[in-house]
């Protein structure tokens, strides 16, 4: 909360992908997907070339991040990480690798086992990858719910 209250002043944010001098560096090639059940956030999938000239796939990761902030958040939408604590917390995964090759488009689903996100490799395969939900705030459903009393 903290973070989204400095982040006002600010003109935005950006990620910056892993790069060693010896491979090539990550690279977004779609854009964004905002997440349906998780207000604020959004998802979207990097692209790691591989670091072979004659090697034919990368690999693919899935980002979510707050759109307010360029972070994780608390609930850790696409999992955590075991190594890492951010004040007695295990810390929230940012990225998650999806497979080999590389990564279309996220497109959500949300069925009777939760929200899943969806890709399309370009070898072919679809991944599915679990999201979990955070705590769903409570807001309008309707236009009939809207409060006309300061009208």
């Amino acid at each position: 909360e903290d973070m989204q209250i400095g982040m006002k002043s600010e003109k935005g944010w950006k990620v910056k992908f892993e790069h060693d001098s010896s491979s090539p560096s990550g690279r977004s090639t779609s854009k964004g997907t905002l997440d349906p059940s998780n207000r604020g956030l959004f998802a979207f999938t990097e692209y790691l070339p591989p670091a072979q000239v004659c090697e034919v796939n990368g690999l693919s990761y899935l980002w979510e991040l707050s759109f307010d902030t360029g972070t994780s958040t608390s609930f850790a939408p696409i999992g955590t990480d075991s190594t890492l604590t951010n004040n007695g917390e295990l810390a929230s995964l940012p990225k998650k690798p999806v497979g080999s090759g590389q990564a279309g488009e996220v497109t959500f689903h949300q069925g009777s086992g939760g929200l899943t996100a969806i890709t399309n490799m370009s070898t072919g395969e679809i991944t599915t990858t679990a999201i979990n939900i955070g705590e769903v705030g409570t807001c309008r459903q309707s236009w009939r719910q809207i409060d006309t009393s300061d009208f």
